[in-house]
């Protein structure tokens, strides 16, 4: 009976580990959804210019240059519905992407920030 309820407390433990070390997108909408137009690559990231095209919606910007750092999540939904982590290599000029922004924002035009979290959506 004791070696059961620890057998079932240990699966239990590790199905709340594997659910939290799933790869989400924020619950907020983006900073900005947009193309990528272009991309610089510098140690330990680069940087990608965001523009919204004229048929998408605007989210609190419609143009930002965007760090991606070390610790940026790039991410791509896979046909599953499910998001998988990739690197700034993966970025490509004329991607659609949605960007969460980490920390401040200068707002200057376009607008700069550090990416929390970079989607891949085409």
């Amino acid at each position: 009976m004791v070696r059961s309820a620890l057998c079932v407390t240990l699966v239990a433990g590790l199905l709340f580990a594997l659910a939290a070390c799933a790869v989400t997108v924020p619950d907020e909408d983006p900073g900005i959804r947009g193309t990528i137009t272009s991309i610089t690559a510098a140690a330990g990231g680069g940087s990608i210019l965001v523009e919204t095209p004229a048929d998408s919606p605007v989210f609190d910007y419609d143009r930002a240059a965007v760090r991606i750092a070390d610790d940026t999540k790039v991410l791509y939904e896979t046909d599953g519905g499910a998001y998988e982590e990739g690197t700034f290599d993966d970025l490509a000029e004329g991607q659609l992407v949605d960007v969460w922004f980490t920390g401040a924002v200068a707002e200057s035009y376009p607008v700069q920030g550090t990416a929390k979290v970079v989607l891949i959506r085409e």
